[in-house]
């Protein structure tokens, strides 16, 4: 590869690892034009895939591009001179070893090389991935940025771990604030980093950090944004955009540790916190405790069959806040949420493809999209992004779209199918049976839009539905399809006045030519007369 011409906004990267590891993509380009290209890509996913204007789509970026990781996970494996550490070559699990990333704390480093240095000293072997042998697979680091507290965990093929006081001893002496050292057993082939088994070899097997003025306990499986400043700045804006007012209801599913769910406690009635692992409930409800905050409640399990649950217990938050891992949300999840019907949805994403498809999906359940918050979280990655979405009064908002989705039906496309019309009838006999309101009406009717069968079958469903909802949809509908109907013959006028004005000489051409035709096919009219008059 060879530079021509090199891009004002090229910079020489700082590490000499870039383009051989699997970290950082962009450390060649200045800071100012990665945010917006990140920016721009966010943009376009939402609209090629949500449908959707972002508007203006404001960036925050990060104050520093360098150092601001609290996590980092070091693979290990046996190099030419010995085991090293560093990371994978991109798509590979060729490693690539690494003694300085200049987006770790040093401290990372210091850790990685104390536990090489006795890997060497007593022989204990990397993982080999080919055979299923030797101990330990990754060194797991991580570093509380307000309380300085650091955290060795090493990741080892084994339930136990030899010359683990030794470890200890070393990883003391390498680093003498460090402040808890953990061994986690991973026997399972995969790539997965992380097993289920934890012990505890040193402190007690966490660390504290403060973030929007809470102590969080932090476990190896603990989520935690990886960028401090970040993230204070992200659930900041997240706890603006759910617009809490002491008496709301808010639901945190994907919650991790609590930080989201915990940050919002104090300006909601309560707070419910949802996680499917189940050391991070613990540290969650820890974290609760020893902030003294009384008004929130978590469980362990699946976001999706929670929130399913807490519908069927008649729970209805105010606010729904998501943060998903990359994947999104599942159907089920945005089933619940619609289900539920909350005021006000806050969704946390790191991955724009799946927001924009959640996104087209909670607007076909009635929610539109109404403020977009872009935060570059990790500076040189691609895929670092994180994103906040909201919706304002939901059903008054869908109200518009649904008229034009309905006045989109064809009545002519049928016949009427009576069979298909039963189960969203008997749907809807249960909703009213549910106590429905006017937004979860809004939302019924969504669902037959995307029925699989003729217009004129949703149109029938659409009317019944209407004569208890009382929204005159029908009406408005078919007032909208003539307005647009009148439009385009409006147009059309308009262009064949255009055009006649524009070619005269040729429309006259034209007529004889159209005139001769028929007088040679021996039609009974004989002669045409043509007149350029009243658009006619």
């Amino acid at each position: 590869e060879r530079i021509l011409t090199p891009s004002p906004h090229r910079v020489q990267p700082v590490c000499p690892h870039f383009g051989l590891c699997g970290g950082c993509d962009l450390m060649h380009m200045d800071y100012e034009l990665e945010a917006q290209l990140k920016r721009q890509r966010v943009y376009d996913v939402l609209q090629r895939i949500g449908g959707v204007d972002p508007g203006e789509l404001p960036i925050t970026a990060a104050p520093t591009d360098q150092g601001y990781r609290n996590k980092a996970q070091f693979p290990v494996a046996m190099a030419s001179d010995g085991p090293a550490a560093g990371f994978f070559r991109a798509r590979t699990h060729q490693l690539i070893p690494v003694t300085d990333c200049y987006i770790q704390p040093p401290e990372a480093h210091q850790i990685a090389q104390a536990v090489l240095a006795w890997m060497e000293k007593y022989h204990i072997l990397p993982y080999d991935e080919a055979t299923g042998k030797g101990y330990v697979r990754h060194i797991f680091v991580r570093k509380a940025v307000v309380t300085g507290e650091l955290m060795a965990c090493i990741i080892a093929n084994a339930q136990e771990l030899p010359k683990r006081k030794q470890l200890v001893e070393q990883l003391r002496t390498a680093v003498p604030g460090i402040t808890t050292v953990v061994h986690n057993v991973n026997t399972r082939p995969g790539n997965a980093i992380l097993g289920d088994t934890y012990h505890t070899l040193y402190g007690n097997g966490y660390i504290e950090d403060q973030l929007c003025g809470l102590t969080f306990r932090l476990s190896p499986a603990s989520f935690y944004q990886v960028n401090h400043h970040q993230a204070q700045a992200l659930y900041e804006k997240a706890i603006a955009m759910a617009d809490l007012h002491g008496t709301e209801t808010v639901l945190d599913l994907y919650c991790g540790t609590g930080t989201i769910t915990l940050a919002m406690s104090r300006t909601a009635g309560q707070v419910i916190g949802v996680e499917v692992v189940p050391q991070a409930i613990e540290d969650a409800q820890d974290n609760a405790r020893r902030n003294g905050i009384e008004n929130a409640r978590f469980f362990c399990a699946d976001a999706g069959k929670a929130a399913l649950q807490l519908a069927a217990e008649g729970i209805r938050p105010d606010v729904i806040t998501v943060d998903p891992p990359r994947k999104g949300i599942s159907q089920d999840v945005i089933d619940a949420i619609a289900a539920m019907n909350p005021d006000r949805v806050v969704y946390v994403s790191c991955d724009p493809a799946t927001l924009a498809r959640d996104v087209k999906l909670l607007e076909e359940k009635g929610y539109d999209p109404l403020a977009y918050r872009y935060f570059c979280l990790q500076s040189h990655y691609r895929k670092a992004l994180v994103f906040t979405w909201e919706n304002l009064d939901n059903a008054a908002a869908a109200y518009t779209k649904l008229i034009a989705r309905i006045a989109a039906l064809d009545p002519a496309d049928g016949p009427v199918d009576q069979e298909a019309m039963k189960p969203y009838r008997e749907k809807f006999g249960q909703q009213m049976g549910n106590d429905l309101n006017t937004s979860m009406g809004v939302t019924a009717l969504f669902d037959v839009l995307k029925a699989k069968t003729n217009d004129a079958t949703k149109l029938a469903l659409i009317g019944d539905f209407d004569s208890v909802l009382s929204l005159g949809l029908l009406e408005k509908a078919a007032a909208k399809r003539a307005e647009a109907a009148q439009a385009i013959r409006n147009l059309e006028e308009d262009f064949a006045c255009w055009f006649i004005k524009r070619h005269r000489d040729r429309v006259d051409d034209l007529c004889c030519d159209i005139a001769q035709h028929l007088r040679g096919a021996n039609t009974i009219w004989p002669t045409y007369h043509f007149e350029y008059k009243d658009r006619r």
